[in-house]
C-alpha cells in the first residue's frame, strides 16, 4: 500500500524543479537543436526548454548530410 505524502504548501518547489515520472529533480541548462538548421540554443530556464520543445528542437546535434 502506498504512502500518501501531506499536501505541499503552494510555491513551496523553487522554480527550477520539476517533476517527472513522480520524481523532482533540478533543472540543468542544456543544449538544445534546431532540427532542420542544425542551429543550438542553450535552454537557461525551464521555461526555455518547454517552448524549444514545442518548436520541434531535441537534445542530440542532427547529423550533416
Amino acid at each position: 500500500m502506498k504512502k500518501i505524502k501531506p499536501a505541499k504548501k503552494k510555491g513551496t518547489m523553487p522554480k527550477s524543479v520539476y517533476k517527472k515520472g513522480g520524481a523532482t529533480k533540478a533543472f540543468k541548462p542544456h543544449m538544445m537543436y534546431n532540427p532542420k538548421t542544425g542551429k543550438g540554443t542553450m535552454a537557461k530556464k525551464m521555461a526555455d526548454h518547454l517552448r524549444m520543445k514545442k518548436l520541434g528542437f531535441g537534445h542530440t546535434k542532427p547529423k550533416k548530410k
